[in-house]
């Protein structure tokens, strides 16, 4: 099998900012060293089509595909839906899970092929596409993190769509919470739960603020749990200052309930799910995610 030069890739799915490598093909498997983000390194796609088996200090072991980003010397495939994104999975198959989502007209990098599946691979890490989606264009824009405008647009088009607050988030049904709100939209990329969230950012990228013109657009904003303020118990996206119906400007939140009370202005009608809505005072934190260019 072909041999890849490629880099350690984290999107918010692991702890302590390291990849394992393992023992064996397995989330249980022994840990035979870490690896910090960004380590580069020479990788073979396993057997199980899932992981890559590689050599790190010496040590031999494994990792998952998701988490490895190879995106140098390959041609560039364009992602042709129609309209949402395409699943990018863990194995060569309709039945696997969905290691991360690429948007429509997005570029992805084609390393082999397995039947009717391209290995594929980007900044957010390895996976398999169906070939029926991807056409050869290398003019296309490789997949990267999503710029402030793109971040801006994914949260936008949940809006007025007919979606609901709920805690957690489906797709099918069509509900979703705070922390899934700003994840979905980030490509699936980062962590869930708005005190995960926020912790798992570097200290020079959040604090708090006292006005919103502190602010800038894109940066997730928090509230602190009144009972522990240690803890986070919501989450949104600064919006900047918007105009609303009543000809008011006034600072601008996204976020995954559409108010809070009667007297907060919304942009759109519906009474629940996401909307961009009038800031309150509640807001007390600011963050950059780590998995959007800024």
């Amino acid at each position: 099998m072909a041999t890849y030069h490629g880099r350690v890739q984290i999107n918010g799915t692991l702890t302590r900012g390291v990849l394992h490598l393992r023992k064996t093909e397995s989330d249980t498997s022994a840990i035979v060293a870490d690896m910090p983000d960004g380590t580069e390194l020479d990788v073979t796609l396993s057997s199980n089509k899932e992981w890559f088996s590689t050599i790190y200090d010496g040590k031999s072991g494994y990792v998952k595909a998701v988490n490895i980003a190879i995106t140098e010397g390959f041609p560039l495939y364009r992602v042709n839906v129609n309209n949402g994104t395409l699943n990018i999975r863990k194995k060569p198959s309709t039945t696997a899970k969905a290691s991360f989502n690429a948007a429509k007209d997005r570029g992805l990098y084609v390393l082999e092929t397995s039947g009717n599946w391209y290995l594929v691979s980007c900044n957010i890490g390895t996976g398999w596409a169906s070939k029926s989606y991807l056409v050869k264009d290398p003019t296309v824009k490789p997949f990267d993190y999503p710029t402030v405008d793109e971040f801006i647009e994914r949260l936008k088009d949940f809006c007025g769509k007919g979606w609901q607050y709920k805690d957690g988030y489906s797709s099918s049904q069509k509900y979703i919470d705070c922390s899934n709100y700003p994840y979905v939209a980030r490509f699936s990329l980062g962590e869930k739960g708005a005190t995960s969230e926020y912790k798992s950012i570097s200290s020079d990228e959040k604090g708090t603020f006292t006005h919103p013109s502190q602010l800038r657009v894109g940066m997730e904003i928090f509230q602190s749990n009144p009972e522990n303020t240690s803890t986070k118990d919501h989450m949104g996206v600064y919006a900047g200052l918007v105009k609303f119906k009543n000809g008011e400007t006034l600072h601008a939140v996204y976020q995954s309930r559409a108010k809070y009370n009667a007297n907060q202005q919304a942009i759109y009608d519906e009474e629940t799910g996401p909307n961009l809505t009038e800031m309150n005072s509640d807001w007390d934190c600011w963050a950059w995610s780590k998995y959007v260019q800024h």
